[in-house]
């Protein structure tokens, strides 16, 4: 190693980006664009570049500047590949940086709908004030930063400006802070015996509050075409260490959860974790109350994601594929979604995960799953191991995926032959098929529909091209017709 570094980025606004300098070889490279000459498309090999060129496959729409970079060709000359060599290529960024590129990845990822998906910004332990005026990390809460709301360009905007400034130091409060989310979740607080001392709400942002309690964010940042009850809601809780600083976190929580506080007990939770005042085992029971929709006074469900994001909680992907399926910690199972649609998906096996910490914080987001006994049960919106910044990006972006409640519309109708207007014994040689494709999901005033015309021929119904309608005795039909 040749030492800690530091540069700015070329975002607007700028931050500072830490990272390790290390002694590479004069031609060792790192690509960073790959350019598809067939398809006229660009990827990227990600923010920090790879060294396999196979790997640059993330979409970018604006074409990039190539000025600083050397080209290569494949050997059929379909791709070319842009990347740097040696002392430029030798970067190694901590964990804080790699935050920040994702989170300014994500605000200009065209994929997040700003009329249907709303962000914002919780940070630990409190750095600032409700200005969002810098002071020192007082090492024992969490605040809100940034209130949710549609992710309009002000929105965006306005993330990557706290972003940009943040820092890490002083401890890790994470039952604390996560006792904090909750209650702006809900529209409550912290304040539990009029005590502030671990409660972030006094120096949570004024724009989160509306006199002694937060303004929630279900039901305003619900879109024109949905209701708080069918949005989808959760919170992506990302760690980069061992919880501690939290003596005695389910006081804030039962203030957080209202009406519904002098309910609260911790039991049949997380275990505790490696550190003093870790909090974990009220974090566990928390995670399912906000969850279970009759233990919180929003009486809807709120998934909490967790992401694991330091050594603490690595999982090597590639030395784990080597493993039998039973012995692998991420597994590829099969699952329905909110919407009840048949689905592939990554699911941790928190029982192979050795660490004390590194267990709690996968069971505490895990989605549970029948092939995965003792797994998951608290906030069900999934584990991620996330050590790059691409790793973070695709964990919010499945986090937001999952959270999509969006009911898939199917045509619906019922064929009908009419009576022959001439023969009061017999009907006309064609069928009708209104189809009506209803968007329950959503408030239209008008639903889409069309209406099909078939022949029919000793009771069979034709199509175009004479393709019967019906592929089987079941009833499938046949999409061709």
């Amino acid at each position: 190693s040749q030492g800690v570094d530091t540069e700015y980025s070329d975002t607007i606004p700028r931050y500072s980006r830490k990272f390790c300098k290390t002694g590479t070889s004069s031609n060792s490279k790192v690509y960073y664009y790959r350019y598809q000459v067939k398809g006229k498309k660009w990827l990227s090999c990600g923010v920090n570049g790879n060294s396999d060129r196979d790997k640059c496959k993330d979409k970018i729409n604006n074409p990039p500047s190539t000025d600083d970079y050397k080209v290569e060709s494949d050997s059929k000359k379909k791709n070319n590949y842009y990347y740097k060599v040696g002392s430029d290529s030798g970067k190694f960024y901590d964990r804080l940086t790699r935050l920040k590129d994702a989170i300014f990845v994500l605000m200009d990822d065209t994929d997040l709908d700003p009329k249907k998906v709303a962000i914002g910004i919780g940070q630990y332990s409190t750095q600032s004030n409700s200005s969002n005026t810098y002071k020192s990390p007082d090492g024992r809460t969490g605040k809100i930063l940034v209130p949710a709301a549609l992710l309009t360009d002000t929105q965006r905007n306005t993330i990557k400006t706290e972003v940009a400034s943040l820092i890490g130091y002083n401890g890790t409060p994470t039952a604390n802070a996560y006792a904090e989310a909750g209650a702006y979740m809900l529209g409550t607080n912290t304040l539990y015996s009029n005590s502030p001392y671990y409660s972030g709400f006094n120096d949570s942002v004024s724009s989160s509050k509306n006199n002694s309690n937060y303004i929630s964010p279900l039901a305003q940042n619900s879109t024109a075409n949905s209701s708080a009850i069918c949005d989808g809601r959760g919170i992506y809780f990302l760690t980069d260490g061992s919880p501690n600083s939290s003596p005695d976190p389910s006081l804030l929580m039962k203030s957080a959860l209202g009406v519904k506080g002098n309910s609260f007990n911790v039991s049949n939770t997380l275990p505790s974790g490696s550190e003093d005042n870790n909090g974990m085992p009220a974090v566990g029971s928390f995670a399912r109350a906000l969850r279970i929709s009759d233990q919180n006074p929003s009486s809807v469900e709120i998934l909490t994601a967790v992401v694991g994001f330091g050594k603490e909680f690595n999982v090597d992907r590639d030395v784990d594929a080597e493993k039998s399926e039973q012995d692998r910690i991420i597994r590829m199972l099969s699952y329905k979604d909110k919407t009840g649609s048949q689905k592939i998906g990554e699911f941790y096996n928190c029982e192979k995960i050795t660490g004390k910490d590194a267990k709690n914080a996968c069971n505490w987001g895990a989605k549970s799953h029948p092939l995965l006994p003792n797994v998951g049960g608290f906030g069900e919106g999934g584990f991620y191991s996330a050590q790059s910044t691409e790793e973070v990006i695709d964990s919010i972006l499945t986090f937001v995926s999952d959270l999509n409640q969006t009911l898939p519309s199917i045509p619906s109708g019922t064929i009908i032959i009419p009576d022959d207007p001439y023969r009061a014994d017999s009907q006309l040689a064609v069928a009708y098929y209104p189809t009506l494709q209803p968007k329950v999901a959503e408030n239209a005033v008008i639903w889409e529909g069309n209406l099909k015309k078939y022949t029919l021929n000793e009771g069979t119904l034709y199509g175009k091209g004479n393709t019967k309608l019906f592929k089987s005795i079941a009833g499938d039909l046949n999409p061709t017709t």
